[in-house]
């Protein structure tokens, strides 16, 4: 059920040697051009064979196993194919492809057989507890991960299609087996592995499923609730709900619950994050005190486990410390926004002006961390144990008018851009390249202005045309906001302001 793609490429190869042999001895005279016929297809065949064995053996080596070495594969493959175009052979593009997808249909029929299984499994009136439990253990850690590899998306992406999503849901939602409903969220946790199939898992009730449970159920249920929760997040839409519905209140809960493992806080703070860089949920951010509680559980993790302690324990408290520190950032930015665009939000009693009035205590902490740590600790973690969909929450931290807030913006991109795919994302969500880095170098914080260049080191390989004026503009109206920016933004017509005050939104 587990196939290699290197099994895949093997069916390719006796398949595109079948067709070479095919066509050419249909073209074929009899007499001396047969036997160079036969010679042409040894050569070719010992060319692809020695290509298949070079790639394979790296995969052996490769931190993401098959998958890259096979995509290497297919293009040195494609490489030799036009080497030999100049002979009597002749295969487009077009049918290449074909015989490519009919081998890994026939791979694939393995995974197919595999998933039809556990369906059967999940529709069956009849399945015990422990055929339910196998089911879910096989989909969780056999057919859904690594989310990467060929054969497993695909495998998912059946299983959605013949309605296992609603099937496990339902199943998730029945509560007749502890273990059994465990293992279900660990499959629907590992099968959002993207936008599309979280929509999925959104559109077909788990929200209202997990809701409960988070609120109610064992450490062990709320650690898995917690972590399907995070990979649905990433939605402004979902952020909103799910806040409105009273999901705050266990997430913060869980923060300074002396019962609380590590593993549940850096959760809960990863679902933190994500609602705390919605622009519209400022108000109900700030009523929960969750800057306050981020802060006092960062600090208190920090004071106990701040000298020699297990790599696990401290590669957690770092990462706590960085997804909740961005989270608090994000709220000071919109909390400066929100009262500046909103007068209601500037009176004494409100939830968001009370929250500036302690900017300088909370983010105290976060300078002091900024400080003692390098960006380098932070990569060495995420690398292949953490995949971002956006960095959108990062950026905008860079036009905050808080130096604090900017520099815990330019540490992070400073991090997440080492990554090629990070660069990408960066790049294709600011429609405007890489110009909100570039103007950092310009800031009056040293210390943002060096990490600002530490991220823009592996921009420069890409390619780096010269920022906007618009974005010079709003950069600089944001590093000096307290100094003029302020009395300058008033001066313009409040339909303005808000592209004017880029950080706003």
């Amino acid at each position: 059920a587990n196939p290699s793609p290197f099994l895949t490429c093997n069916v390719f190869l006796d398949r595109l040697l079948i067709l070479i042999w095919d066509s050419e001895a249909s073209e074929a005279p009899e007499g001396p051009y047969k036997s160079m016929t036969s010679q042409h297809e040894l050569d070719l065949r010992r060319l692809l064979t020695e290509n298949l064995q070079k790639h394979a053996s790296r995969s052996k080596n490769s931190d993401k196993g098959d998958t890259v070495a096979y995509t290497e594969y297919i293009d040195t493959e494609q490489a030799i194919l036009e080497k030999y175009s100049h002979s009597a052979f002749r295969l487009d593009r077009e049918k290449l492809e074909k015989i490519r997808q009919e081998a890994q249909d026939e791979i694939f029929a393995v995974s197919r057989a595999a998933v039809d299984v556990q369906l059967e499994r999940l529709r069956s009136d009849r399945s015990t507890a422990q055929e339910l439990y196998l089911a879910c253990h096989t989909l969780s850690y056999s057919l859904f991960r690594p989310w990467y590899q060929q054969e497993r998306y695909y495998s998912a992406d059946y299983f959605a299609r013949n309605g296992g999503i609603r099937l496990l849901v339902e199943l998730i939602k029945s509560r007749h087996d502890t273990d059994v409903m465990l293992l279900g969220m660990s499959a629907c946790w590992n099968f959002c592995s993207d936008d599309h199939r979280s929509r999925l898992l959104i559109d077909n009730g788990i929200l209202p499923v997990i809701d409960p449970l988070l609120k109610e159920g064992d450490q062990r249920v709320k650690t898995k609730c917690v972590g399907l929760l995070w990979g649905l997040l990433e939605f402004p839409d979902t952020q909103i709900e799910v806040v409105r519905a009273g999901f705050l209140t266990p997430l913060v809960k869980m923060l300074n619950d002396h019962h609380s493992i590590y593993m549940i806080i850096e959760l809960a703070i990863g679902c933190l994050h994500c609602c705390c860089s919605n622009f519209h949920l400022i108000r109900e951010l700030s009523e929960a005190r969750v800057a306050d509680e981020i802060i006092s559980c960062c600090k208190t993790i920090l004071d106990e486990f701040v000298h020699a302690t297990p790599y696990g324990t401290q590669r957690s408290v770092t990462m706590i410390c960085y997804t909740g520190f961005n989270a608090v950032a994000s709220m000071f930015l919109h909390a400066e926004t929100r009262c500046w665009i909103d007068s209601e939000a500037n009176c004494v009693a409100h939830p968001v002006r009370q929250l500036l009035e302690r900017k300088e205590e909370l983010l105290s902490v976060v300078d002091t961390w900024l400080h003692e740590k390098q960006h380098s600790e932070i990569r060495a973690i995420e690398d292949g144990h953490y995949v971002w969909r956006y960095m959108q929450p990062y950026t905008s931290l860079l036009y905050a008018p808080s130096p604090i807030v900017r520099r815990m913006g330019a540490f992070s991109l400073a991090n997440l851009l080492q990554g090629p795919e990070n660069r990408r994302l960066f790049v294709n969500e600011e429609g405007h390249g890489y110009d909100p880095l570039q103007c950092s170098i310009w800031c009056k914080d040293l210390e943002t202005r060096r990490l600002a260049k530490d991220a823009m080191i592996e921009a420069y390989k890409d390619g780096v045309d010269p920022p906007s004026l618009k974005n010079i503009c709003c950069f600089h109206i944001s590093d000096n906001f307290d100094k003029f920016g302020r009395t300058l933004v008033k001066s313009l017509p409040r339909a303005l302001h808000a592209t004017i005050l880029r950080f706003s939104l």
